[in-house]
């Protein structure tokens, strides 16, 4: 016995005949077949499901040598199949609607003007920032939350190390935290450098 790519011959041979004997009952027994998918089928992209399950279930398991009636033996094969798929279907869709309910804050429903108040939101937000904090905890917070920046960029674009920017945007963090809950008092103007 010759091995090739992990596959005997073999058995390669025996999946070549399985496939030779598929097509041949396909070819014996087309209009039946069409007629019978067309039938329990409910649209044109099913019934396409159906002919290639069938086929692979014709591969994988020939129709046994005992069967009397082949058409009828096809005709079963073919309702269970539709059937099969339209579990398969039902429950997949069970499964999205499932987890869409157990997520509805992914259900984002971005509308213009859903868009734009959370755009002037966030602008207002960093107006305080730029106006209550110190310069440097200001364009720290600002780089970092703004221009969406990790700490080795934001200290980079400020000129500064991580260390020290990492310190920056804790600070104003803090300030503005406490600022929210009415617990700092922010400088009338902050100190520019």
């Amino acid at each position: 016995m010759v091995k090739t790519e992990g596959v005997s011959r073999e058995s390669g041979n025996a999946v070549s005949k399985d496939v030779e004997t598929a097509a041949q009952v396909f070819s014996e027994h087309w209009d039946m077949i069409n007629d019978a998918i067309k039938a329990c089928a409910r649209n044109k992209s099913e019934a396409e499901d159906v002919f290639q399950d069938l086929f692979l279930s014709l591969v994988q398991k020939p129709i046994p040598p005992g069967v009397r009636n082949v058409r009828q033996y096809l005709y079963k094969t073919i309702k269970n199949d539709v059937t099969d798929a339209a579990r398969r279907t039902k429950s997949y869709h069970a499964r999205i609607d499932r987890y869409a309910r157990r997520q509805p804050e992914l259900v984002v429903r971005d509308y213009p003007h859903d868009i734009l108040a959370r755009a002037e939101e966030t602008h207002r937000i960093f107006q305080l920032v730029e106006k209550h904090l110190p310069h440097h905890e200001a364009e720290a917070v600002i780089q970092r939350y703004r221009y969406d920046k990790d700490t080795g960029d934001a200290a980079e674009a400020m000129g500064v190390n991580k260390r020290t920017f990492s310190r920056y945007l804790c600070m104003g963090l803090q300030k503005m935290r406490q600022l929210v809950c009415g617990e700092y008092e922010a400088p009338e103007s902050p100190p520019k450098p």
